[in-house]
């Protein structure tokens, strides 16, 4: 679109399609607006994910509040922690502002969980975990995590923040590891630079 005669668009103003859609957002800039639009389409009608596309337009400057902005839309979260108190004030916190939550209760459910939504062709857009947990810690569910494919941020929450596990933590496929109660400042920051890395 281009503005009415005598009006100029604001530098580093995007613009939104879909801008209800949830289930996705893709970014793009100038020539990739149209393939997007197309592939937001193909996505629709195949998987029945709704798909917001957002026209960057402007590469200098970046805007990063308008991508952080947009990227907290990504809406569905899979919460696991062994502790049942735990997960409901995980899933009450995000629920509060606007988050679909699931739930698993070690790293191996967790899993399963992750398979069954790929399988069934539903978007993930993030897993917040527990370090220390039966049947399958923290470290060892985000790195099966990875080799099976999965690349939404994986958040470790706990309450040991001792420098070694949460390099380990990391080393092993987490994207940060915070601290309880969590930070949903902290939070939705990782979630839009995830975004804001994702362009086509």
């Amino acid at each position: 679109d281009y503005p009415a005669q005598g009006q100029a668009l604001v530098p580093g103003e995007g613009r939104v399609y879909a801008p209800e859609a949830g289930d996705l957002v893709v970014y793009t800039y100038g020539n990739g607006v149209p393939m997007a639009l197309r592939a937001a389409r193909a996505i629709e009608q195949q998987l029945g994910w709704q798909v917001r596309v957002v026209d960057l337009r402007w590469l200098v400057p970046l805007n990063e509040a308008f991508i952080a902005e947009q990227a907290r839309s990504a809406k569905r979260i899979l919460v696991v922690d062994d502790a049942a108190s735990n997960r409901k004030m995980l899933i009450r916190l995000l629920t509060s502002r606007g988050y679909t939550c699931k739930q698993a209760e070690d790293g191996q459910l967790a899993l399963n969980m992750y398979v069954a939504m790929r399988d069934r062709g539903e978007q993930l857009h993030a897993v917040v975990m527990d370090y220390e947990m039966p049947v399958m810690n923290g470290p060892t569910a985000a790195k099966a995590l990875r080799a099976l494919g999965c690349t939404v941020p994986i958040i470790g929450v706990t309450g040991n923040l001792l420098p070694e596990d949460v390099a380990f933590f990391i080393q092993h496929g987490a994207d940060a590891v915070l601290g309880k109660p969590l930070n949903l400042s902290k939070f939705e920051d990782i979630l839009g630079e995830h975004q804001r890395m994702i362009t086509v």
